[in-house]
């Protein structure tokens, strides 16, 4: 088994925990109802933002190339942003319920 063939999941499920990373502290910038952690500033959030998506597209470069590792990334972050603002609002009327 070629090296370069037995790393590649790994750069794979990198660069999708990475990409996660990412479409997450993005949601976090965006306005509205949102969550917003005390200790994540705006600054520290935007660099979060810059160094996670570059790591999830080096990642992924390596998998599936420059150009379309750009595109996947995207994808991914479409899915995410689209999929999270569900989920947190599952999670805040749970909270409230309980409480």
């Amino acid at each position: 088994m070629r090296l370069e063939t037995a790393s590649e999941p790994v750069f794979f499920w990198g660069g999708l925990l990475a990409g996660a990373v990412w479409a997450v502290l993005l949601w976090m910038q965006l306005p509205g109802n949102t969550p917003r952690p005390e200790k994540l500033g705006r600054t520290a959030g935007v660099v979060g933002i810059a160094l996670s998506s570059g790591l999830a597209w080096l990642l992924w470069a390596h998998v599936f190339g420059a150009i379309a590792a750009f595109f996947c990334l995207d994808g991914l972050g479409m899915v995410l942003l689209c999929i999270m603002p569900i989920l947190w609002a599952i999670l805040i009327s749970t909270q409230s319920h309980t409480s």
